[in-house]
């Protein structure tokens, strides 16, 4: 298990990469959301890259919102946790984040996705 220098663990699920899905995260306070291209995802949390690295993301709760394969809208709420790779490296350009909040319908969708990927990590 990987963990963040605060002692804080980052991975306790499985996690399957993703290719060609859209993120949106969104503080509700500016106007224009982040948005990125999800590279990795779990049941606890996922990593995107970043499309535009203009904005300064603060590390805090955002809301998020993506759209899987035949399984359609999932939203949830989001604490960026880290910049980078788990090896630190990219700098601000990947973001990772733990899902803080899910409403049932959204965990269901993400767990039948994440088990019926082949590419585990």
């Amino acid at each position: 298990m990987l963990v963040l220098q605060s002692g804080e663990p980052i991975r306790q699920y499985n996690r399957v990469t993703a290719k060609s899905i859209i993120v949106s995260l969104n503080d509700g306070v500016d106007g224009e959301p982040i948005t990125g291209f999800l590279r990795d995802i779990s049941e606890g949390g996922m990593r995107i890259q970043r499309l535009s690295n203009k904005q300064q993301i603060e590390l805090k709760d955002y809301y998020c919102h993506f759209f899987l394969p035949e399984l359609g809208k999932v939203e949830a709420i989001v604490k960026v946790l880290a910049y980078g790779d788990s090896d630190g490296h990219f700098g601000d350009r990947y973001l990772r984040m733990r899902f803080v909040g899910m409403n049932p319908e959204s965990h269901q969708k993400l767990k039948h996705f994440i088990e019926n990927q082949s590419t585990t990590l």
